[in-house]
């Protein structure tokens, strides 16, 4: 069966930009995007509850739909915009890490779209075959 997407392999660490100070804000650790991210999210939840006066059952409503809406974005891009943009150095620099995505690009090429979640994959029956 011939390959419908056709995907550079790249070993070691990719360069995401040409400018160092920039190339190296893209190495960073676990631990700190945890914590960078995790007090960002912190303070706009603060924001949002305590000084917006959003109530508490409006926010989670409203963070179920945004999270269902922004994974639904991102699988329909991926598999629909990304793989047509390949010769665009602006799409080079989206590198995804996750297992999931490299069965994407080095194993099931029309399979596993995701990028952060496996949901519409199972949605829309892209779920690349289990190990056996």
């Amino acid at each position: 069966m011939k390959a419908k997407v056709t995907t550079q392999h790249n070993r070691g660490a990719a360069t995401i930009f040409k400018n160092p100070f920039l190339e190296s804000l893209t190495k960073t650790s676990l631990k700190q995007n945890i914590i960078v991210y995790g007090l960002v999210v912190l303070l706009l939840i603060y924001n949002a509850i305590y000084l917006k006066e959003i109530s508490v059952f409006t926010f989670i409503g409203l963070f179920i739909f945004t999270s269902f809406f922004w994974t639904y974005a991102e699988y329909i891009l991926d598999r629909f915009v990304f793989h047509w943009m390949n010769e665009n150095s602006n799409a080079q620099r989206f590198k995804y890490l996750w297992r999931h995505r490299s069965l994407h690009h080095y194993k099931h090429p029309d399979k596993a779209f995701g990028v952060s979640n496996t949901f519409w994959d199972s949605v829309f029956g892209t779920m690349p075959p289990k190990k056996s």
